[in-house]
């Protein structure tokens, strides 16, 4: 491991007791704690480059303040094009920053351009008088507009500041206002029990096998099958460190109970809850303007539920029924879905390639699927994924080689949609309830080359420049563009062939009808 991955290890590491100190706290020790933490570790890894994520808080403040109906579109403008800014230094003049910097500048946008569309929502639905808890679902469970110091606060919160998960300004205001969350120590040791592992394993996988062996001159004299199996390894490894990575910082969240919600609210990774369900509602009074239900000071003292009808002094009038309490709620009834950025099973045995795209990532899967997957053009999937990909392409960064392969992702979507049609056609029942040898058959052929996909996609990420990649592909005869290319081909001229032989059957059915018609007038 290289002095960059240790660093990112060592904080990831270190938030875990961080975690279970501030879990414990009021809501102002999470919220100006947590944020005193995080913008510690921002200027200890990226030093005066700090700089580059306040200025695009401040920007995003001064968008919500100055363009309330357009603040959505605008902050995504903003936020996508800074970071065309922030990675052109030597254009501007300026020092290179850090990778440190390149991954908090990441989190900042996705933060900041979700946050700017929830408020838009959230204006929207007050000017047309909505208030309804699903509109709330929406818009991230939002009471009010936020103010500079919340937002700054949700920017350099410590949790997922550098590695993710991404959560909504919603869910981080959830965990600071709302009581501590379900104990978390055996849930934690379950989550990353298999991380030291998994380390070991793709430290000694990417030496044996380098990514960069593809560089040698001597490459190309190996045979056709070595180098096409050289991306096996290369995978391997690379997707190992980033379930280390993952799972280390999804256990820093729930050390924290960062992201923790009963199953009933039926929480999506980086959307949060998507159904309405039962929270702590208290009301504490001479107390005004924090918008929250769950109280606004951090010792909870005075906090009775409204329907205790609290007069300043003399606490409540009527009998009330005390709420159910996070206590109430048994640990095994509550998740971190919200929070959830891997799911490392599913990735190694799912078999379809859209399948393993939405377990990998998934907060921010769910990040361009509500924020720019729906602003592209409905009519048209293919150049909708394609928009999809390239905005993604871009966020990752600006490397020639991730371009190539984000952008060949919609052809192996469009093959994988057309084979499963095409197989659904001829057999009368979906592949999933095909049965049989032949049913295995091809499934398991349909995960062989989801697998393959994905290891040679992944080329484009772990040599990053467009010149590396494409001679790797080149090396290996581009076949795995080629193969998904066949595949559109033979499920067009099938499905061309079942629909001749479906207007063939109509015209003999119909030239019987005659006959008969005839023979009877006879």
């Amino acid at each position: 491991m290289n002095r960059e991955e240790l660093t990112y290890l060592g904080v990831l590491l270190g938030s875990i007791p961080v975690g279970f100190v501030l879990k414990e706290r009021g809501p102002r020790w999470r919220q100006f704690g947590g944020a005193a933490v995080g913008a510690g570790l921002a200027l200890l890894t990226c030093g005066p480059h700090l700089l580059h994520s306040l200025g695009t808080v401040l920007g995003t403040w001064a968008i919500l303040t100055c363009l309330p109906r357009r603040s959505g579109g605008a902050a995504l403008l903003w936020v996508l094009g800074y970071l065309l800014f922030f990675r052109t230094p030597w254009v501007w003049g300026l020092p290179e920053p850090p990778p440190y910097a390149n991954a908090l500048q990441l989190l900042v946008t996705l933060k900041m351009a979700s946050l700017a569309s929830d408020v838009q929502e959230l204006r929207e639905a007050e000017l047309k008088g909505v208030t309804s808890e699903e509109t709330r679902l929406l818009i991230g469970s939002l009471r009010r507009v936020p103010s500079l110091i919340d937002i700054l606060c949700y920017s350099y919160c410590y949790l997922g500041l550098l590695t993710g998960p991404f959560y909504r300004l919603g869910t981080y205001l959830d965990w600071v206002w709302g009581p501590p969350g379900p104990p978390a120590l055996r849930r934690l040791l379950s989550h990353v029990r298999w991380a030291p592992a998994l380390g070991v394993l793709g430290v000694l996988v990417g030496r044996a096998w380098p990514a960069r062996a593809v560089l040698d001159p001597q490459f190309g004299a190996r045979p056709w099958g070595a180098r096409l199996a050289l991306m096996v390894p290369v995978f391997l490894a690379l997707r190992l460190r980033l379930y280390v990575g993952w799972l280390c910082a999804e256990g820093g969240c729930v050390s924290a109970g960062m992201g923790a919600y009963p199953k009933t609210a039926r929480a999506r990774p980086g959307q949060g809850p998507t159904v309405i369900w039962e929270r702590p509602k208290t009301d504490i009074i001479g107390v005004q303007g924090c918008g929250y239900l769950w109280g606004c000071v951090s010792t909870g003292m005075g906090a009775y539920p409204k329907t205790a009808r609290t007069k300043p002094g003399q606490g409540p009038t009527v009998t009330w029924e005390r709420p159910r309490t996070c206590a109430d709620i048994p640990a095994d009834q509550w998740d971190f879905e919200s929070i959830r950025t891997v799911d490392p099973w599913g990735t190694e045995v799912g078999r379809r390639f859209r399948g393993g795209l939405r377990r990998w990532n998934m907060t921010v899967q769910w990040w361009l699927a509500a924020y720019v997957h729906r602003r592209g053009p409905r009519r048209y999937p293919v150049l909708r994924n394609a928009w999809t990909m390239l905005v993604s392409a871009y966020w990752h960064g600006l490397h020639g080689g991730q371009y190539l392969s984000f952008l060949t992702v919609p052809l192996w979507l469009a093959a994988e949609a057309a084979a499963e049609g095409a197989l659904s056609g001829y057999f009368g029942v979906p592949l999933d309830n095909l049965g049989g040898w032949k049913g295995s058959a091809l499934r398991g052929l349909q995960w062989f080359l989801k697998m393959r996909a994905f290891e040679y996609l992944s080329m484009g990420f772990v040599l990053r420049e467009a010149a590396a990649t494409l001679r790797f592909w080149a090396s290996v005869h581009f076949c795995l563009h080629l193969v998904p290319l066949l595949i559109l081909l033979t499920a067009a001229a099938a499905g061309k062939g079942r629909e001749k032989g479906r207007g063939k059957g109509r015209e003999e059915r119909e030239g019987e009808g005659g006959a008969g018609e005839a023979q009877a007038d006879g």
